[in-house]
């Protein structure tokens, strides 16, 4: 497996199980594939929700100095309907899940810190299972010993990345401890964004379908987002010494709105569970950007 290698102020994402025409399934910056007021509106009245905290340090602070604060990690996920460029837009749906990410007024614009998000696609069959259960921290997902062990990893480069006075941010790997529920892959997808204003919203967008076609929702709703927040704070003689983080969540959906199907089980597991070794990774540079 080979590390992923982030540009500053650059986000980067995978494009899954993409149509000939490349342009859906998709995963990318922004509420939807369109970018049109369809897929803006609908992400304000979804059919499934979830949140999760994020462990993150405080940045107004110096960069030797690790004083905890709470940001947070949030889902939509939405059957958009009346879609303007499909066939059947009477009947043609597509399930999008949007991830927006709230640090809670704590985003401060500095050159003290750098900060990642590192957003995983998809874990494998046996952790989606294991995972509906998890509450937050990743461990009915992944494990404890993998989400320990990748933590400690990533903390170990953010050292050798200001060490060896690299400009580039270094994403390892997962560790053995994680084989066959978490991997790397390859990025096939990259664009520029400043986040100039003031948003950081991500969306997994599915194939047109019919409305009466449920699989998507239901593997939206029982997808599992596992999340890493890498801080990096850039002190000490050339910026080569500060605190190093890294912290992992697992994002759910875990309530449905009023009148939505609600959250079943994962598709396909009853007949088997089928074991991944390799996911599909998104990362996200979010260093000196800006943060809802």
């Amino acid at each position: 497996m080979k590390s992923i290698y982030l540009l500053p102020l650059f986000t980067t994402f995978a494009l899954t199980n993409a149509e000939s025409n490349g342009t859906i399934p998709e995963t990318l910056f922004g509420p939807g594939p369109y970018y049109d007021d369809v897929f803006r509106e609908a992400n304000t009245s979804p059919n499934a929700t979830g949140a999760v905290d994020i462990l993150a340090i405080n940045m107004s602070v110096g960069p030797m100095v690790g004083i905890e604060a709470l940001w947070s990690a949030h889902l939509n996920i939405t059957e958009v309907t009346n879609l303007h460029h499909t066939p059947s837009p009477s009947t043609d749906v597509i399930t999008n899940s949007v991830i927006s990410i709230d640090t809670r007024g704590g985003w401060v614009e500095t050159l003290d810190w750098d900060t990642t998000f590192v957003i995983f696609l998809d874990v494998a069959r046996n952790a989606t299972v294991d995972g509906q259960k998890d509450t937050g921290d990743c461990h009915a997902t992944l494990g404890e010993k993998c989400v320990r062990d990748y933590s400690q990893v990533i903390e170990s480069a953010i050292h050798s990345t200001r060490a060896s006075k690299l400009n580039t941010t270094v994403i390892p790997p997962p560790p053995a401890s994680c084989k066959y529920r978490l991997s790397s892959a390859s990025i096939s997808n990259q664009f520029e964004s400043k986040y100039a204003n003031g948003s950081a919203y991500i969306h997994h967008s599915s194939a047109v379908h019919n409305a009466s076609d449920t699989i998507s929702y239901q593997e939206a709703t029982t997808r599992i987002w596992p999340i890493f927040l890498r801080q990096g704070g850039r002190g000490g003689a050339k910026n080569v010494t500060g605190i190093a983080m890294a912290r992992m969540s697992c994002l759910r959906a875990n309530a449905t709105t009023e009148g939505s199907e609600a959250i079943g089980g994962v598709p396909g597991a009853a007949v088997g569970i089928r074991v991944y070794e390799w996911a599909v990774v998104g990362v996200a540079c979010l260093v000196g950007g800006l943060l809802v």
